[in-house]
This record gives structure tokens, sequence and C-alpha cells, in this order.
């Protein structure tokens, strides 16, 4: 069994705060990228060194989420790795501590140790010591394209304890974590068709398809279209190489930026999206008149025909 150890972004989150320490700060080493800078490796480590004979504290529980910052590349994404409970009082905390090894070629395994927790000496408790709730956190950076060539199927955390695994799938515009338990690491923001997995979709990748298949030729089904793409945050595209964006089909394309949308379509490869309404003419009692027509609107990505 060989073993493939790569040394990988450990961060510590600010006291209270629910976002990573601004990019300029950030420190990460993996297969096929490098990033470091230079005044943050220095005092990383004078903290670690600070922090040697400091207690030790067991994680019991991990919250994990995708995420992506601007310096990473395109086809990378991060793993955040939460305490679930927070420190509060006069400590100095360390980020997690943990290893990730490529296991034979389909395996990962993440294995989360502990951090540590020093006592700060203050003269003035009420004064000198932030006593807000600190979340100590771990940050994950991995290559969907180094995945896939590893053949990557699933990733195993522990904690000396406990194991959960995630299923991994690594799709052309995104990649999928779907847990198989959640004993010790729980997956926060779940989404998806049955909301079960983890989606992160690459940068520019995030286009989805608008169909309105029961529109006659002569119905203009376009501005309603966009008036209900714009209540679900999406952009409309109106040209883009590849896309026929003429909406001659009536098909009009978005861009998805949190991938929400994008995250409904199921299997069959489509989700029924809204419902608009298009006048058409009618002849009643009263004569000559026009009347609303419900017309349902699916969403698929690009290439997907209904």
């Amino acid at each position: 069994m060989k073993h493939f150890i790569f040394t990988l972004l450990i961060i510590l989150m600010l006291p209270g705060s629910a976002t990573a320490q601004p990019e300029e700060s950030q420190v990460f080493v993996e297969p096929g990228s490098l990033y470091q800078n230079r005044a943050e490796i220095i005092s990383r480590r004078q903290k670690e060194e600070s922090l040697k004979k400091a207690k030790k504290i067991e994680i019991d529980q991990v919250e994990l989420s995708l995420v992506h910052y601007s310096y990473m590349e395109p086809d990378q994404f991060g793993i955040m790795m939460k305490t679930a409970n927070s420190e509060s009082g006069c400590f100095e905390v360390s980020p997690i501590e943990y290893e990730a090894n490529f296991i034979d070629k389909n395996y990962m395994d993440i294995k989360v140790k502990s951090y540590r927790r020093k006592p700060v000496k203050v003269e003035n408790v009420a004064f000198d010591c932030d006593q807000k709730s600190k979340i100590v956190s771990g940050l994950l950076v991995l290559s969907a394209k180094d995945l896939a060539e590893r053949k990557i199927r699933k990733l195993r955390f522990s904690n000396g304890r406990f194991r959960d695994e995630y299923q991994v799938s690594v799709l052309e515009d995104s990649v999928h974590l779907k847990p198989e338990s959640m004993v010790a690491f729980k997956a926060v923001g779940l989404t998806g068709p049955e909301k079960n997995k983890l989606i992160h979709y690459f940068s520019g990748k995030g286009i989805v398809a608008l169909h309105v298949p029961m529109a006659k030729p002569d119905d203009n089904v376009a501005g309603a279209v966009r008036d209900i793409a714009y209540r679900y945050a999406l952009n409309p595209i109106f040209e883009q190489d590849g896309l026929d964006t003429s909406g001659e089909d009536n098909i009009f394309y978005f861009m998805d930026p949190d991938g929400k949308i994008l995250s409904m379509i199921g299997e069959e490869g489509y989700t029924e999206f809204g419902e608009i309404h298009i006048p058409r003419p009618y002849v009643g009692p009263q004569g000559r008149s026009q009347i609303p027509v419900p017309l349902r609107v699916f969403a698929t990505r690009p290439g997907t025909t209904l």
C-alpha cells in the first residue's frame, strides 16, 4: 500500500468570523500548485513554536463545506473544516492539526488530530482579552483534475474514534461530495435534487439553459423568462461562444452564480423551473381578446434537449 502525502493549507478562522482570513495571508502547498506568502509563513511558524507545549484539545465533531478563493486555480476548490464548538475566553488557539494521504488509487484519508489551546496572560481580563468566540478551522485545498487522474472515489474523514466517508464525483462542470455517513464530520449546506450533496461548480461553468417547450413560434417569451430568472438571481447571457443565444428555439441561457438551479437538476437531466404566462388571442362571447396562457419553464445544462 503506497501512501502519497502532501502538505495542505491549515488556517485559523478569525474570532467570530464566518469566512477565512484575507487571501493575502493564505498559504498552501498541494500537487501541481504552489502559493506562498513569506510573512505569513514566518508568523505561522512562530505561532506553532509558541504553542508546542500548549494543551491539546481533541476534536469530536467537524463541519464541512466547499469554498473557492480567488487565488485558487479554476479547477481547485477547498474543503473548509470547522470545529462544531467554539472557544471563548483568554486563549490562544492553533489551527486544526490534521494529515491527508492518498491511499492506493481510489481513496483519500483525512485524519483530524487536534488543536492546541494556550492561556494568554493579561493584566486586565476585561480590557486586554478578546473573549469573543473563536472557531478553529482547517482548509484542505484540492485539484479536481488531480482527483480525476488518481480516480479518487471516496474521501475518508476520521478523528481517531469515528470515520465518515464521502463519495467523490468529478463532472465536467462540478465536483460532488455525497456523504455516506455523518457521525463526526457533518456537511453544511447540502444541495442537489435530494439535498444530499456538497457541490462546487467550476468558475465559468455555471451556465443553465431555460426551456419553454410548449411555446408557439409567434409567442414572445423572452421577457417573461428573464423576469422569472431574475427572481432566482440568474444573469442572462446574450452572447457566448458555442451557444445559440438568439432565443429562436425558445431556449435561453443564464449564469447561475451559486449553482443553486444547476444543483436541482437530477439524473433525468432537467428540473421544472417555474411558470410564465403568455397572452394569446381568444374569441369569446364578447368578441376577440387576449387571455394569459400558463407555460412551464424547465432548466437543464447547456446541450441537453427535452
